[in-house]
C-alpha cells in the first residue's frame, strides 16, 4: 500500500509541474487577441447625413418630442462620426427644396439667446478634427428668430447664422478642432444635410 501511495503522489506531482510549465509558456500573453486599432479616416473622406425622402427614424412627420438622445442613421460614415438628436421638438418634412429636419419657429429665439431659447438641439460627435458643413434654410420669411448656434465641447459658441429664409439653401460651416461633441441649437429652420469631413 505504501508503494502505491508513493507512485500516486509522484504522478500527481509530475502533472502539477507540467501544468505550471504550460502556464509559464503563455505568461504575459492576452487570453484574447487584441483587436487592431481602427485606422483614422483619410483626409477629405466624409461622413454624410442626407435624405431623399422621409426616412424611418425616431423623428416622425409630426412634431416629435426628443426625450432621449438618439443617433440618426448616416448615408455614409467613414469618419465614424455621430449626428444625434438631443432635445426639443422636430419632424421630417418634404417640400420644394427637398426633405429636411423641420423645426418650428420659436419667436423669442435670436443669436444672443439661442443657447437657452431653442426649438431643438442636436450633436455632431467627431473622433478627430474635422470640418462640419450643415446644409440649411429657414422655414418662412427671414427673421432673427430663424437661427442656428453651434457650441464646442466647452460650451463656447463657435458659429451662428440668423435671418434664414425659406427660398434657398445655404451652408453653415464650422471647424471641429478637437474630438468631442459639438452642439447645434436652432429655431425656425430646416436641416437638409450634415457632412463631417476628415482633415
Amino acid at each position: 500500500m505504501k508503494l502505491v501511495t508513493k507512485v500516486t503522489t509522484a504522478i500527481a506531482a509530475l502533472a502539477a509541474v507540467a501544468m505550471l510549465a504550460s502556464c509559464g509558456s503563455t505568461s504575459g500573453a492576452s487570453s484574447e487577441a487584441s483587436a487592431p486599432a481602427a485606422a483614422p479616416a483619410a483626409s477629405g473622406s466624409a461622413s454624410v447625413w442626407e435624405w431623399k425622402s422621409v426616412p424611418l427614424s425616431d423623428i416622425g412627420t409630426n412634431d416629435t418630442v426628443i426625450d432621449d438622445r438618439f443617433i440618426l442613421d448616416p448615408a455614409s460614415n467613414p469618419c465614424d462620426a455621430e449626428f444625434a438628436a438631443v432635445a426639443g421638438k422636430a419632424k421630417f418634412k418634404t417640400e420644394d427644396l427637398g426633405t429636411a429636419i423641420y423645426l418650428q419657429n420659436k419667436a423669442a429665439s435670436n443669436k444672443d439667446n439661442i443657447k437657452d431659447v431653442f426649438q431643438a438641439a442636436f450633436e455632431v460627435v467627431v473622433k478627430a478634427p474635422a470640418k462640419v458643413t450643415l446644409t440649411i434654410s429657414g422655414n418662412g420669411d427671414a427673421t432673427p428668430a430663424r437661427v442656428f448656434g453651434v457650441f464646442d465641447p466647452s460650451g463656447a459658441m463657435i458659429a451662428s447664422v440668423d435671418n434664414l429664409g425659406q427660398d434657398a439653401k445655404s451652408e453653415l460651416v464650422f471647424d471641429a478642432a478637437t474630438a468631442g461633441a459639438y452642439t447645434i441649437k436652432a429655431s425656425g429652420t430646416r436641416i437638409y444635410g450634415v457632412k463631417v469631413e476628415a482633415k
